[in-house]
């Protein structure tokens, strides 16, 4: 075994051509090279292990469960209730039972949505549906029951134009579309 000074007196002592350097600097950036690509392939290749891979098929499910819960949203608005129920003649009652048992349907039939949304969207989704029915309920409870369903009408819209954050539907509808935005990036 050399020592380092034997090593360093025998390289003073040899005589290296131009040549020779020039192919050991060749070589060291050659090596250079090789290990910043080789250890740049091995950190992608950790942060791939990492992520999880998309799986197209499951994404469209993903999507198609916001498209539903974002008709369920907008069918379910206190205003898109009166405007598909509401007939001339009606009482409050009626148009009240029209009203629940229509998102009682709709949220029944959106149900199984829940298995391809995150946890959080399908709560805020269950509360529009409490929520809308809480404000029917309320609202009818402050009228006669022969009421008109023309003065029903007017007190629910007048509730909901006097405060916009009287129901979730627009905040639960900018959820859906930022997630649908996530799974689409």
């Amino acid at each position: 075994m050399h020592t380092a000074k034997q090593v360093s007196t025998y390289l003073s002592t040899m005589d290296f051509t131009h040549l020779e350097v020039t192919l050991a600097l060749f070589l060291v950036v050659v090596l250079a090279i090789f290990a910043f690509y080789f250890f740049q392939t091995q950190r992608i290749m950790k942060k791939l292990r990492q992520t999880p891979p998309r799986n197209a098929e499951a994404d469209k499910l993903k999507i198609a469960a916001y498209e539903r819960l974002t008709l369920f949203a907008e069918r379910n608005k206190i205003d898109n209730l009166i405007n598909r129920f509401y007939q001339p003649g009606l009482d409050t009652q009626t148009m009240r039972q029209l009203m629940l048992q229509s998102i009682r349907e709709e949220f029944d039939h959106n149900v199984t949505q829940q298995l391809y949304v995150k946890a959080p969207i399908w709560d805020a989704v269950s509360k529009i549906k409490e929520q809308n029915m809480f404000i029917i309920n309320q609202v009818a409870a402050m009228l006669p029951g022969d009421a008109p369903a023309m003065e029903f009408n007017k007190q629910l819209i007048q509730l909901i134009h006097q405060n916009e954050n009287t129901t979730m539907n627009k905040v639960v509808l900018e959820a859906l579309q930022f997630e649908v935005q996530q799974l689409m990036n």
